[in-house]
């Protein structure tokens, strides 16, 4: 299947995501056309949820598809990749009675992108990489 990661990369470009500006760069396309393969890194610079008030640069990463599509599709990708990174911060941030009821998981082989609740509280302790 023919990609169009040239057509991601031209739309990155042009895409302004003006939120808590990270240091640096805010998206990095990795690529290896031989191995058809792309990774979408996106930064972000915010208070660190556990640590408040101190900030943290978080480097958040995204299997990229292969697909063939458009500027305004990929630019649609890309945003919804970023609303993911919100809910995942909302997640962290939001509690009831002190708890953070829908805490991400952070572990290995955990999706932090997705809404969990607090059904599992031994897995939304966990630091990255703890297992």
């Amino acid at each position: 299947m023919e990609q169009t990661w040239d057509v991601l990369e031209e739309a990155l470009g042009q895409i302004d995501y003006g939120r808590d500006v990270p240091p640096g760069h805010r998206f990095r396309l990795i690529r290896d056309d031989a191995s058809n393969f792309a990774q979408l890194l996106i930064f972000t610079w915010n208070v660190d949820t556990y640590k408040a008030p101190m900030m943290r640069h978080t480097r958040h990463e995204f299997i990229v598809p292969v697909a063939t599509y458009n500027e305004d599709t990929w630019i649609r990708w890309v945003f919804d990749r970023i609303v993911s990174i919100e809910l995942h911060e909302t997640s962290e941030w939001f509690t009831v009675n002190g708890d953070r009821i829908y805490a991400p998981h952070h572990g290995n082989g955990e999706n932090p992108y997705a809404l969990w609740y607090t059904s599992y509280p031994e897995k939304k302790l966990k630091a990255p990489g703890d297992d």
